[in-house]
């Protein structure tokens, strides 16, 4: 709020109308001082002779939360250089400007200390972690050497890196979950920080509201380039997370849609086949297939509307061998012969991931069917009350795990992507001619949550 007031002041000369006196009180202090007594620095006679030269404009009362010049002719397109050329046309004033740049660098470690006790003091969060506080008070110190440049060489200017750092700022407080609110504070207590420090380098000077002018709007400009960069970085940053989480979100309706519908559908297209085949050899065998088809397409459609309305339960079965056992039996043909043994209490893993290792295992199962033309297929899940180790092992023709079979879709990868979920590890075995082994292994107790 001073800050306002002092920039709000207009020289007489320049800005008033007609020739009206200004009204001088024979006693007490100057109407700022009233307004201000707390600033001791500001009591002191010379400076506010002065200010005594300057009539304050109107000034609103409305509380404020900090420094805004944005109404400031100074702050108005072109209107600084203007005036900091009209400024330092004059040897004498470029010369005080110089020396009082000389004082803002000297005095740089006091402003900072001022800011860090300022920031500790409102109990502000970047004050809590000593990498944001480093970050952050690094930040001020290039500020105060933008202020310090402007008053040497009479223009605005901003350190060459500062988008640099001001992006860095912006996405590492979007990556720690730090709200916006606590960097706009931080930079208002920095604001009057450097400002109460600088404020009596001035007072020495001919012309000290002017160059306080300009040290305060070159301040508040610095300040608001280096928060527009750092809000634009945090802005980008969510945006960016927005992308990935609706990234992951379509995977994981992909995954969905491949295991539990794709799989449903393969079932019931394999078994019509069948139907077809036995249908006038056999028709009690081909009636069984026509079950089991009818059977895949209703447990498909359950599923796509389990999908679509994203409510499908995780105890989708009470038993994980029962609901192998079901599936496989729908998959059994002659020459494919299925070994299945599941060992452990199934009540050590969570239904959830229960359901997974089924979604998993099933996938692995209807590649050694539909792929590898394998003959026989061994199932092994150990359940224990720290993991649970699964494998499935094939006779196929196996393939090379560095150029995983286009045939398999998006299969390999949603299972290596269900068992990551899981905090799970996934290990693919295979040479061409000797089948294919799956292996993975999930941790129990401290499963990670399925998104």
């Amino acid at each position: 709020m001073l800050m306002r007031l002092l920039c709000h002041a207009e020289p007489v000369d320049a800005y008033a109308t007609g020739n009206r006196p200004l009204r001088k009180k024979k006693q007490g202090l100057h109407p700022l001082q009233n307004h201000y007594k707390k600033f001791t620095y500001l009591k002191e006679p010379h400076l506010w002779r002065n200010i005594a030269k300057y009539r304050p404009r109107a000034i609103s009362h409305q509380p404020s939360s900090c420094v805004n010049f944005q109404h400031h002719p100074l702050c108005q397109e072109g209107r600084w250089q203007n005036v900091a050329d009209e400024a330092f046309a004059t040897e004498a004033f470029a010369t005080e400007a110089r020396q009082v740049a000389d004082s803002i660098e000297e005095h740089a470690n006091d402003v900072l200390a001022a800011y860090k006790a300022e920031l500790h003091a409102a109990r502000n969060l970047l004050d809590r972690n000593p990498a944001m506080l480093d970050q952050t008070l690094t930040h001020a110190l290039q500020i105060i050497t933008d202020v310090a440049n402007c008053l040497r060489i009479g223009s605005f200017q901003v350190s060459p890196s500062h988008k640099r750092i001001s992006r860095s700022i912006g996405s590492s407080r979007a990556a720690s979950g730090v709200n916006t609110q606590e960097s706009l504070v931080a930079a208002s207590l920095f604001h009057e920080a450097a400002l109460s420090i600088w404020a009596p380098l001035l007072t020495q000077s001919t012309q000290p509201l002017r160059l306080f002018c300009l040290v305060a709007v070159t301040l508040e400009r610095s300040i608001s380039l280096r928060v527009r960069e750092a809000v634009s970085s945090y802005t980008g940053f969510l945006l960016d997370k927005i992308h990935d989480v609706q990234l992951d979100e379509r995977r994981h309706t992909a995954r969905d849609l491949h295991d539990r519908i794709g799989n449903s559908m393969s079932v019931a297209h394999q078994n019509i086949e069948l139907f077809q085949i036995f249908r006038e050899s056999d028709p009690l065998r081909a009636s069984i297939k026509l079950d089991f088809a009818e059977q895949a397409l209703q447990e498909a459609m359950q599923n796509l509307r389990a999908v679509t309305s994203d409510l499908h339960s995780r105890n989708s079965f009470n038993n994980l061998e029962k609901a192998l056992s079901h599936y496989l039996e729908t998959m059994q043909r002659d020459d494919f012969d299925i070994h299945l043994k599941v060992s452990g209490d199934e009540r050590w893993a969570p239904s959830n991931v229960l359901d997974e290792v089924f979604l998993i295992t099933r996938e692995a199962s209807h590649n050694s069917l539909r792929h590898a033309f394998a003959s026989i297929l061994f199932i092994n899940i150990t359940i224990t009350p720290h993991e649970l180790h699964a494998s499935i092992e094939d006779d196929g023709r196996g393939f090379e795990p560095s150029r995983e079979p286009e045939s398999t879709g998006v299969g390999i990868s949603s299972m290596r992507a269900r068992s990551r979920l899981l905090g799970g590890t996934m290990l693919i075995s295979s040479r061409i001619g000797q089948g294919t082994l799956v292996e993975f292994l999930i941790p129990l107790g401290k499963t990670a949550p399925i998104s």
